[in-house]
């Protein structure tokens, strides 16, 4: 009778951290959106840096970003920006189940259409959290903002996504001998 190799305790330590990159990254993404930082057009475009993450994992990594994960990297978004509890929560557990639906389509598409994809998903998102923030204050918030918060976040999308790639890449698709 042939025994099933055992892993050992490096071996299981090696399997988690690879396998919780995507969290790791995703969290990195909203402590970086943070930082007060005096590049121009930054402050605009800080937020949606997550959305970028988790656009990504979702699409190749979707078993090591569940939702709950996803729930707490946006209540800690939440958190960390001001906003209020449960807002960017619902915005990006609403996205990744969006994302998540179209993930067979997207996964085999062409860099551009990709690209093009992220766009459309970061406009639903920022409309989502404007419709949050209108019905939170009970009033019309202006919509320029977040309109002009997607165009320079999808104008910005092929880098932070070529950054998630190279990650991906080296922590998750490394051949370990």
């Amino acid at each position: 009778m042939i025994q099933p190799v055992q892993m050992g305790f490096w071996q299981k330590l090696d399997t988690s951290a690879r396998n919780s990159a995507p969290a790791a990254v995703t969290i990195l993404f909203v402590l970086i959106g943070v930082i007060p930082l005096q590049i121009p057009l930054y402050g605009p475009v800080a937020s949606l840096l997550p959305l970028i993450a988790l656009y990504y994992w979702v699409i190749h990594r979707p078993d090591l970003l569940p939702f709950s994960v996803v729930f707490g990297i946006g209540l800690l978004h939440d958190l960390l920006t001001g906003a209020p509890i449960g807002v960017n929560a619902f915005v990006f557990l609403l996205t990744a189940w969006i994302i998540l639906t179209q993930r067979r389509i997207l996964a085999g598409m062409p860099f551009l259409i990709v690209w093009w994809a992220f766009a459309m998903v970061a406009a639903l998102a920022s409309l989502l959290e404007w419709a949050a923030y209108s019905a939170i204050h009970a009033e019309i918030m202006p919509v320029q903002p977040a309109a002009y918060r997607v165009m320079i976040t999808a104008a910005l999308y092929p880098i932070p996504a070529g950054l998630l790639h190279m990650v991906q890449r080296g922590f998750l698709l490394m051949d370990r001998n």
